[in-house]
């Protein structure tokens, strides 16, 4: 067996637990995560993502925010208009949806204590805005189902609670 050495590095709270449940439902333990990290570097010589260092006003962060909220309920409304129009759905549609959906929440509790200052804070109910795309994201991340072909269907329950909370994330711009 190989000699092992312990790291010690400081992650935000916040982030430590947000990805220790998701580490958890991967079945994964960090320590396996942080050694698939080194392996990658120690394989492709680079890191698998790009960090970049921008500096930002609050403004700008809620602004961002706001942007963000303002596209995903575009993109939620082309993409539920087909489902409810039964255009053929595929997995993978439905895969970046909740892609998009994570990244949204994710963005919402890293930034949201620039939200009280800011104009763009004041013209959203947030608590209803993130409670929406959560329940969204439940929905499609629990109910979906697949035909053989890879097609999404959902049944009417469903769909009908994706209609509710398509609506109340609308409505939470003021």
């Amino acid at each position: 067996m190989t000699e092992q050495i312990q790291i010690g590095v400081k992650v935000e709270k916040s982030l430590k637990d947000e990805v220790d449940v998701i580490l958890r439902g991967l079945d994964i333990k960090p320590t396996t995560a942080i050694n698939g990290l080194y392996q990658y570097i120690s394989q492709h010589g680079e890191l698998p993502f790009v960090i970049s260092t921008s500096v930002k006003t609050p403004k700008d962060i809620a602004g961002g925010l706001f942007k963000s909220l303002f596209t995903l309920q575009n993109t939620l409304r082309v993409f539920f208009d087909k489902v409810q129009l039964k255009q053929g759905v595929s997995r993978g549609e439905v895969l970046i949806i909740l892609d998009i959906l994570r990244d949204f929440v994710v963005g919402f509790r890293q930034n949201e204590q620039y939200l009280g200052i800011s104009p763009f804070g004041q013209r959203v109910v947030w608590k209803d805005a993130v409670c929406a795309v959560e329940g969204i994201h439940e929905i499609l991340d629990n109910n979906v189902k697949y035909s053989e072909e890879g097609v999404m269907y959902l049944d009417d329950f469903y769909l009908s609670s994706l209609s509710g909370l398509l609506r109340s994330l609308c409505t939470s711009l003021k």
